[in-house]
Formats: structure tokens, sequence, C-alpha cells
């Protein structure tokens, strides 16, 4: 039932609104607050990251070392809700798009290498697509 609010919210232009997307998880199914965060937060940053590496696939060179996991306000250093296990993958950037993605597949799943991950792939150091 999440996947389908999710989805929903995915499909939506603007509709990646996290308040949002919890606020309809909620009325699906009550939880906590915060757990119902963390999913629509890991969700969200796995499809965007999806989305990332399937176009770099067709427009880009994957095989190019170029490719950076941005850790959450990597600008300031990241910030106190930043895992070791990210700021440990950053810290060995730049990547090819096959050795990133292997380094981010963690127990949540592809591009995601654990729960409530903020963190994203980009061709540039700075985290633009």
């Amino acid at each position: 039932e999440f996947r389908e609010v999710i989805r929903k919210h995915v499909a939506t232009p603007g509709g990646m609104v996290l308040r949002d997307i919890v606020r309809d998880m909620k009325a699906v199914q009550d939880g906590a607050i915060y757990k119902l965060e963390r999913i629509a937060r890991s969700e969200t940053t796995r499809i965007a990251n999806v989305a990332r590496e399937q176009e770099y696939r067709k427009l880009a060179a994957p095989n190019a070392k170029e490719y950076y996991w941005v850790i959450a306000n990597a600008g300031r250093g990241g910030d106190a809700r930043v895992d070791d296990i990210c700021r440990d993958i950053a810290g060995r950037n730049p990547w090819t798009l096959a050795e990133l993605e292997l380094a981010t597949m963690g127990g949540a799943g592809s591009w995601l290498p654990h729960p409530g991950c903020r963190c994203v792939v980009s061709r540039r150091p700075g985290g633009e697509p």
C-alpha cells in the first residue's frame, strides 16, 4: 500500500514533498511519523538515484571515473544524520557507475546503502545531475 502512495506522488509533478507523502502513508496505515518519514525518504531517494543511473547509462560514459556519491548537505560537510557508510563511500570519490552502484548496494537495496539515506549519485562533485 505504501508503494502505491509513493508511486502516486512520484508520478505527480511537484509530488515528492515528504510531508505530503507521509500524510498519505499515515492515512493508509497508522504508524509513528519518524518511521513513515524514514520509509518515504528512503524510497524517494532510491527512486531519484535509479532515475539518474538510467539517464547516465543512456547519455553519459558509465565506465569513466566521473561519478560521485554526494552526501546530504555536502556543502557544509554533511550533517549529524549522514551515516558513516555514506561518508566512507563519498570519501572514495570518483567512481565508475558500476563501482558506485556496487558500493551503495547495502541492506536497503541498490542505490540505498542504509535505510533513511538522503545521499545521491551525481556526475559532478557538487551534486548537480
